[in-house]
């Protein structure tokens, strides 16, 4: 069982630190691409936008960490489930708007394939809540569930990849 929870706990903290330094080594662009964030008051967008993948980067550093995993347990979560009521406010408005979840390198839009992953991404969030219990567990870390945990990511990011090449492909064929 410690295998499950730490391979989920790597694949967390792997997805969210790709996230964050793909928009940190982009962050501009980043910015730019999601100025238009309506529910976040003006003055404070950018400011909110560049700390962003900075409090991403840090759940996933205080999440694997066995005394500081629960503070970044909640920041993960909370981050996650402002995600899943940002992209749950676009879809249900049927705008078309692109997400910069991954900076420059993925040419994403916020969609149903975003609600599915962020919901996910959540629902192993929550899976992960009894580590808070299981201290012992942290000390069973071995490369298994480091590798599980990366694969799961990987996979992920090949999903968004394919789901976005698929979008782009169908809406050459509907200009067409």
């Amino acid at each position: 069982m410690d295998v499950v929870f730490l391979s989920i706990l790597c694949c967390l903290s792997s997805f969210f630190i790709i996230s964050a330094l793909t928009k940190l080594s982009s962050l501009r662009h980043f910015i730019k691409l999601n100025v238009n964030v309506a529910y976040i008051p003006t003055k404070y967008r950018s400011f909110f936008l560049s700390l962003l993948p900075f409090l991403e980067l840090a759940g996933a550093l205080l999440l694997v960490n066995r005394r500081t995993f629960f503070l970044g347990w909640i920041l993960v979560t909370v981050l996650l489930l402002l995600f899943l009521i940002h992209t749950i406010v676009i879809v249900l408005s049927r705008k078309s708007v692109t997400c910069g979840c991954y900076g420059k390198y993925i040419k994403s839009r916020i969609d149903h394939f975003t609600l599915l992953k962020t919901s996910f991404l959540l629902f192993l969030s929550g899976l992960i809540l009894p580590l808070v219990f299981l201290e012992a567990t942290f000390w069973g870390f071995t490369p298994a569930p480091f590798l599980l945990g990366l694969s799961l990511t990987l996979i992920l990011l090949i999903s968004q990849i394919a789901w976005t090449s698929h979008q782009e492909t169908m809406m050459q064929i509907k200009k067409k």
